[in-house]
């Protein structure tokens, strides 16, 4: 009987492996999201890809319709924010409080006068030894080109030192405190052409138009030049700050302040590849002690940069400093226009007989003297750097009052800077800058 009861109840209850497995409680927290599988990283090119990308911006607007251009230009460039609608770039867009008067030529004459005649006999000895140390280095130097001959490669032709340079280029000499007028035709050049292709030749002041032209022009390498609007603001600019300071501070000064605030980060496009080159004089034996001629194309920062254009153009002495040299890494160097030396204008007067002057000949006696002054190292220039025969020349000039060659008053510094670009609009009318071959911008 047991055993058949064991039998009844096997068939009633069913088999069980073991004891029945327990479940873990439920956690009411959510469980976090599973993390993606890491990707094998993949392989990269042993060498980056050139030319680089352009740097990608998120918020970069869609493209301007020609009304909304036109808007943004007026808006830019008027004076009054773009309520004046008659506004154009027919003239500079400097202003001054007051224009030039007879009070201000009267005071800057007596101004002149004093100067000169307290150091008339210092000038006197220093004329006649510039004048005399100048001739005996400039006949040396002729008698060892003639006794050395020029190097003569294994075809038989004279080798020549530096590629010949096919880049149209444009020439600012020295011209003292015409530089302002200068600066207004630097002003129209840069809003109307792209001059990024173009060499750039300064000597004395006309280094500080080099310096303004990559102020003017300076934008994001590999991207196309700022707007003409950009460029007047930036000169009024420049010109604000020097009309605000002429009176009462040196050239000098006034020129290092605008290089640290203006002047752009060196790249290749602005600094390299020889396209800009600054005339100074150093000092040398030859035997007797003089300021030699020569010049810099190569510049190793922005800095170095800044300290040739100070060096060469600012130097003058009674004009825009009182100390007559400045320390560069290459050596004692001065402003690239000798007004003491008179052998400038007997090589001159020689290369205008030869047909080799590397100037150019106008019939105002002014202008040819500006001309011998810069000539030395104009020509030292161009022989040592083969550049292009097309050059295009901005030389003002000058008034017979002179006055306004050394000591210009806040009104008329800012009258020239009016003058010069006018000046550059009457030739640009006439086709005077079809020699740079330079792309055309369009102005409002």
């Amino acid at each position: 009987k047991a055993l058949a009861a064991r039998r009844r109840d096997a068939r009633s209850c069913p088999a069980s492996s073991g004891p029945a497995p327990s479940h873990p409680p439920v956690d009411p927290r959510p469980r976090p999201a599973p993390r993606p599988a890491k990707l094998a990283p993949a392989m990269q090119s042993p060498r980056p890809s050139w030319p680089p990308p352009a740097p990608a911006r998120a918020d970069s607007p869609s493209s301007p319709t020609l009304k909304e251009l036109k808007a943004s230009l007026q808006l830019c460039a008027s004076p009054k924010n773009g309520d004046d609608k008659t506004y154009s770039y027919l003239t500079a867009g400097v202003s001054t409080p007051r224009p030039p008067s007879l009070i201000d030529d009267l005071k800057a004459s007596a101004k002149m006068i004093i100067m000169v005649t307290l150091l008339s006999p210092v000038l006197l000895i220093l004329i006649a030894y510039h004048t005399f140390a100048d001739m005996i280095a400039g006949t040396l130097s002729q008698i060892v080109s003639l006794l050395v001959p020029a190097k003569i490669n294994s075809r038989g032709a004279v080798s020549p030192t530096k590629r010949r340079d096919q880049r149209p280029c444009l020439v600012f000499p020295g011209c003292g405190c015409y530089v302002f007028w200068q600066l207004g035709m630097v002003q129209f050049l840069v809003e109307r052409y792209d001059l990024r292709g173009v060499k750039i030749v300064g000597n004395g002041s006309g280094a500080v138009c080099a310096a303004a032209i990559l102020a003017m022009e300076s934008g994001v390498p590999g991207y196309p030049p700022p707007a003409a609007c950009v460029v007047r603001k930036r000169a009024r600019a420049m010109q604000k700050q020097i009309d605000q300071q002429i009176d009462s501070v040196r050239l000098s000064q006034i020129l290092r302040t605008l290089l640290e605030e203006h002047l752009p980060s060196s790249d290749h496009l602005s600094l390299g590849h020889d396209r800009i080159a600054v005339g100074m004089r150093t000092l040398q034996c030859r035997p007797l002690p003089c300021l030699y001629p020569s010049f810099c194309s190569q510049y190793r920062s922005r800095e170095d940069f800044a300290q040739v254009v100070v060096a060469a153009s600012a130097t003058a002495p009674g004009i825009a400093s009182w100390k007559p040299f400045r320390s560069l890494r290459t050596g004692v160097a001065s402003d690239g226009v000798n007004a003491l030396s008179l052998w400038s204008l007997v090589t001159y007067s020689l290369a205008l007989l030869a047909r080799k002057a590397s100037a150019p000949l106008k019939a105002h006696p002014l202008s040819s003297l500006v001309a011998a002054w810069n000539f030395p190292v104009l020509n030292l220039i161009f022989a040592r750097s083969s550049t292009c025969p097309a050059r295009v020349w901005v030389a003002p000039t000058p008034s017979l009052l002179l006055h306004r060659f050394v000591a210009p008053s806040r009104a008329q510094a800012a009258s020239l800077w009016s003058r010069g670009y006018e000046e550059g609009r009457r030739l640009d009318a006439k086709g005077a800058f079809g020699e740079l071959e330079c792309p055309r911008r369009a102005v409002a």
